[in-house]
């Protein structure tokens, strides 16, 4: 079959070949509209050399519906009036058709498209009037001005079935979606990682004080706060017990620390004969037993009182036990020890330390030792 106009065709077929390889990906940047369109469109119809008619000009009128997906439908109208080879009468060349239109990907605001569809086709001569189905394939290329409207053209292949014809259509017209909506997505900022240099928790740019060292407590500003809230000489980032009081003895957790034995402080305390009055000079002796019990504050401390052996056994305990309780009741009143962990004990003339045939042996005699109770070196948990 020899085609008459056959340069227009591949000129066609070219210009919305090369429209197609242009694009590359939608679907990733943006989501799709879905409604009723209306699509105008002007071209030209290239009827197959058998029908003896030049091309010419052709007018399209589309209606169609646009789903979520890649998918249109769209029913549309096309007239021409063609001439008649060699003769000044034209012929009325109209077609009715439903098409389906894919939606392939592309970029930016290019997509390309496929069609395919059917028809029936009408050729009214002025000597007789044919019509005829057809079905239609065809490419074609959309460019969004916006949302709802865009710049669209397309070439088709119509194959009629009673006439064995052949012919071909070019288009360019627009396309508008009604109730079209903004769908692109904005792309969020990339969200740069800041910096911290000193490790401290506070970003570099909000730091006010950077290069605190490692461990450092710091506030919002990245300033150091006090690193040791019971001043006990671990930080508060590795203090397990955060509140012991100030002077005890710690492990290097924070925690109190015991001791492994008992600890036997004897005291140069000396009373007036037959009294239990703590004579000036000896509260030294006693502060030390307070300053060690304020070092191991988990010890308990046992008061022993002891007298010599003149006077009557039962009234020297209960001297003994009346001076015990004297030098406890310092340790609570003016060293500030809980009586909890005081015990006062009188002895009474047991275990002298000298002889009681001497004075001198008699004055050592007379005395307060004080023993610190201690346990196995634990952590308070």
């Amino acid at each position: 079959m020899n085609k008459k106009p056959l340069l227009q065709r591949t000129i066609a077929c070219l210009a919305a070949g090369s429209l197609l390889g242009a694009s590359t990906s939608l679907w990733a940047d943006q989501e799709r509209n879905s409604g009723f369109y209306i699509a105008p469109s002007i071209g030209g119809i290239f009827p197959d050399s058998d029908r003896q008619l030049d091309d010419d000009i052709s007018a399209t009128l589309g209606l169609g519906y646009q789903f979520s997906n890649p998918w249109s439908l769209e029913l549309s109208y096309l007239t021409s009036e063609l001439d008649n080879e060699g003769s000044s009468n034209t012929t009325d060349y109209t077609q009715y058709r439903l098409d389906a239109l894919y939606d392939f990907t592309s970029s930016g605001k290019l997509t390309p498209y496929g069609i395919f569809g059917i028809g029936d086709g009408k050729v009214d001569h002025n000597w007789y009037e044919n019509n005829d189905t057809f079905a239609n394939v065809g490419i074609g290329i959309k460019y969004a001005l916006n949302n709802a409207l865009a710049l669209r053209s397309d070439v088709r292949v119509f194959k009629f079935t009673e006439a064995d014809a052949t012919d071909i259509g070019l288009n360019f017209g627009i396309s508008y979606l009604f109730g079209a909506k903004s769908t692109t997505k904005s792309a969020a900022p990339a969200k740069q990682k800041e910096t911290d240099s000193d490790k401290d928790g506070v970003v570099d740019s909000k730091d006010q004080c950077p290069g605190t060292p490692a461990g450092t407590q710091v506030n919002q500003y990245g300033c150091a706060v006090n690193n040791d809230l019971d001043n006990d000489g671990v930080p508060n980032n590795q203090d397990a017990c955060p509140d012991t009081k100030a002077g005890a003895k710690v492990t290097d957790n924070g925690c109190y620390a015991t001791l492994e034995k008992d600890v036997s402080i004897s005291l140069n305390i000396t009373f007036e004969n037959n009294s239990d009055a703590v004579r000036a000079g000896s509260n030294n002796q006693i502060s030390a037993v307070a300053a060690f019990m304020k070092t191991y504050p988990k010890t308990n401390v046992v008061i022993n009182g002891y007298t010599d052996s003149m006077g009557a056994e039962s009234y020297n305990k209960s001297l003994s036990q009346r001076r015990a309780n004297k030098v406890a009741e310092i340790l609570t009143t003016q060293y500030g020890i809980n009586a909890d962990r005081i015990q006062a004990i009188g002895y009474g003339e047991a275990n002298p330390i000298a002889s009681n045939d001497t004075a001198e042996g008699r004055a050592k005699n007379r005395r307060v030792d004080a023993v610190v109770k201690a346990t196995k070196i634990i952590v308070q948990e």
